[in-house]
């Protein structure tokens, strides 16, 4: 939890869009050539193992590789060269390359300096390339450094910003327990007044638990019109409306009550972050109470009679303004509180939903993904057995079977066969 909530909340942007002559100039050629030709001006390498296929690499494509600032120090100092990895496979192996992309730093002989999974934003990719060039030092290098200072609170805040993708690359090994210590010892060591600034204000939102009252959120909060004059104000509401409308969600699934006191903030010491959230229907806190009270119903009260009701009225009265998304999560919700056990009219509604995702999703001749329509054929399935109406079921089933053929992935083809073999068994 703590890896996935900091990284979506430090990866929010990745750059702008520029001429691509301005950006990485890619070498023409085979990895062994640029390794010849890096050796010859006496520069590393950077490989961008990728596949067509990717959509995160063509993000990194398209906005981040052409960035001038990119271009500039990875020109300078790397020679830069792109893998297909569907026509480079042993190179693959070589070098360990499970997702695409990933941006391996290396020397001149080939070996891999440090890497990077995923489509990186621009300040991360430059981060790693200046540990590669050791401009910059390594998380072991800063960790041996916090080991001998421990109350060196610059070498911490560069560990909390780093350890996030460790703990990610090095599952398993206590990292994550290490590093809860170090914020802990963090807050605890430096003067408040040090805190306003955009890394510690990315720190605090990323590390804090989700609780009521939790000091480190509240001294955020209580500073909100501070860090707006530091940051853009997207990156300063974004990580507070997903932190608070999580904590009232799970408040409201706890059968907290105090989940309306955290309500009322959008309309109090909030209220300069809220203000922007705009719905075609309903004010912020009209949004946060139906979602809240919903939550409530569905887990705290276990009434998924009243969590349809209450959904049900806000999909028609938000109307062609709903987004996919919200289907998919107001779905998947009702179906993960109840095991899958709706009632005649719970899966009735839900089929209305799935009806209307549909439509949405193909709305403007737009197509769903083939993972959203999975989904979709398989959710009519389940609910058309709910019905037993079993022919329909098969049908859904049966499409559902189709698309996790073409995934090619065997977890999806033996969920979907097993459904089958179960009604066929009726």
């Amino acid at each position: 939890m703590l890896v996935k909530k900091f990284l979506i909340l430090i990866l929010c942007c990745l750059g702008t869009l520029t001429s691509r002559a301005e950006g990485i100039n890619f070498f023409n050629g085979n990895l062994q050539d640029a390794l010849k030709k890096a050796k010859s001006e006496n520069k590393l390498v950077f490989v961008d193992f990728m596949a067509t296929w990717c959509g995160p690499c063509k993000t990194l494509a398209t906005k981040v590789f052409p960035d001038k600032e990119i271009g500039d120090y990875f020109n300078a100092r790397f020679v830069c060269v792109q893998i297909d990895v569907d026509k480079e496979k042993d190179l693959a192996r070589k070098y360990r390359i499970q997702a695409m992309p990933t941006l391996v730093f290396m020397d001149n002989n080939g070996k891999a300096v440090t890497r990077v999974t995923g489509a990186a934003s621009k300040t991360r990719l430059l981060q790693k390339a200046k540990e590669a060039t050791g401009e910059l030092p390594s998380f072991d290098e800063l960790w041996n450094m916090h080991k001998k200072n421990k109350n060196d609170v610059n070498v911490m805040q560069q560990i909390l910003h780093e350890a996030p993708y460790i703990i990610q690359e090095r599952r398993g090994q206590g990292w994550e327990a290490r590093v809860k210590k170090i914020f802990e010892q963090y807050m605890q060591t430096k003067p408040r007044e040090d805190l306003l600034n955009p890394t510690d204000f990315t720190i605090i939102m990323g590390y804090s638990e989700m609780e009521k009252n939790n000091e480190h959120v509240e001294f955020v909060i209580s500073h909100l019109n501070d860090y707006l004059k530091i940051m853009p104000f997207r990156r300063v509401a974004n990580p507070m409306f997903s932190y608070t409308m999580s904590l009232i969600n799970k408040l409201a699934k706890e059968n907290d009550l105090d989940y309306k006191k955290e309500i009322a903030r959008a309309d109090g010491d909030m209220k300069v972050i809220f203000d922007s959230l705009r719905h075609s229907t309903y004010s912020p806190v009209e949004f946060l109470t139906i979602l809240g009270d919903a939550y409530n119903a569905l887990y705290g009260h276990k009434d998924q009679a009243t969590y349809v009701q209450l959904i049900d009225n806000y999909l028609t009265r938000t109307g062609d303004n709903v987004m996919l998304q919200e289907y998919q999560s107001f779905i998947s919700d009702l179906l993960a509180a109840t095991k899958g056990d709706l009632s005649d009219d719970a899966a009735r509604t839900v089929l209305k939903w799935l009806n209307a995702y549909l439509t949405l999703g193909q709305k403007a001749g737009e197509q769903l993904q083939p993972q959203n329509l999975f989904w979709y054929y398989l959710t009519s399935g389940d609910c058309l057995v709910t019905l037993k109406e079993i022919t329909k079921a098969k049908e859904a089933y049966t499409q559902a079977y189709m698309l996790s053929m073409q995934s090619g992935n065997p977890n999806l083809q033996a969920q979907v066969k097993q459904k089958l073999d179960a009604i066929n068994e009726k």
